[in-house]
Order: structure tokens, then sequence, then C-alpha cells
């Protein structure tokens, strides 16, 4: 803390009573002191330091955590602190794991699919983008995935056979003279 290029200095105040102590540290680039009160009835711990020397012990609890504020100051313990951290579990690992997604392959439509839909799309008079859309708003029918292609040739077969059909039906209502 006094090799810190932004310390200023530092001041204590006891409480009359002596149950409180205040310390306050300047630092050279705030406008306003860092103020921190410990409190006895907080901080007296039944040790051999605590009964032999009380305010010593308060005054320097209120210094340490007053440094933290002032200049963020972590992991640093005294004694007194370590005694009352107790690990109880074992270390928690918070290394990030990394992240698998599970995924399947995505196989996409064979050559004899691109032909037999062209054709079919020909035949039918089908429009190619509204086609695409229905089969899973590819960009191209290249990339239309296998499943989805099977699906549009079932279709184009279905209107396939409903204009062959309706085809037929013209052809024999047509009156030969």
């Amino acid at each position: 803390m006094n090799e810190h290029p932004q310390y200023d200095g530092m001041d204590f105040s006891f409480s009359e009573k002596g149950d409180s102590c205040t310390c306050t540290i300047y630092r050279k680039d705030r406008s306003r002191p860092i103020i921190v009160t410990e409190y006895m009835a907080e901080c007296q711990r039944n040790t051999q330091p605590w009964k032999s020397h009380p305010k010593r012990m308060l005054r320097h609890k209120a210094m340490i955590q007053c440094a933290r504020l002032a200049f963020g100051f972590t992991g640093i313990y005294d004694q007194d602190e370590a005694e009352r951290i107790v690990e109880t579990k074992d270390p928690i690992n918070v290394t990030p794991q990394p992240t698998v997604i599970e995924t399947q392959a995505v196989e996409l439509i064979t050559p004899e699919q691109i032909e037999q839909i062209t054709q079919l799309v020909e035949v039918t008079q089908s429009n190619m983008t509204q086609l695409l859309a229905a089969a899973g708003r590819a960009p191209s029918l290249e990339k239309v995935t296998k499943a989805n292609a099977k699906h549009v040739i079932e279709k184009l077969l279905t209107k396939l056979d409903k204009q062959q059909a309706q085809d037929e039906q013209l052809g024999e209502d047509v009156p030969i003279c």
C-alpha cells in the first residue's frame, strides 16, 4: 500500500468507548478519502492477540478493509482472517468445459433426385422458387436435403398424376364429328 503511487496517507480514530475504529485513506487521484469503520463486536475473537492488544487488532482490521476498498486488494488475508476461512468441501472446478453439440449429418439431394425434380418441374410447369420454399427454404436445388427432395418428388408425381387424369378426361369429352 505504501508503495502505491496514488497513496497519500491515512488516519485512524477510535470511538469514545473504544468499541470501533475508523480508518481514512487518502489517494492523490481522488477528491474524497476512503473511510471504513470496523466494530469490536464484529471482529474480536477469543485468541491471545485479541485479548492482549484489542485496539491494535481492531485498528489493523480497519486498515485492511479500508486498503481493500481504496486499492482493490483481493486475495490477501491476515492470520486472523486465514484462520476463519475453513475449507469444508472439496474445491470446485470452475474451469469451463468445452461445449459438445450432438448433431446428425445431413444428406443432400442426389444427382438422380435433381434430374428427376428438374424433369417433373418442366413437365408439370411448377414454380421452382415455390418448390425450394416448400423444400425447407433451400437457396438452390443442390442444397435441398435428401429427405426434402423425396417429399418434393412425391408432391410433383401427385401433381403429374392429377394433370394426366385431367388430360384424359378432357380427351374423352371431345366430340368426334
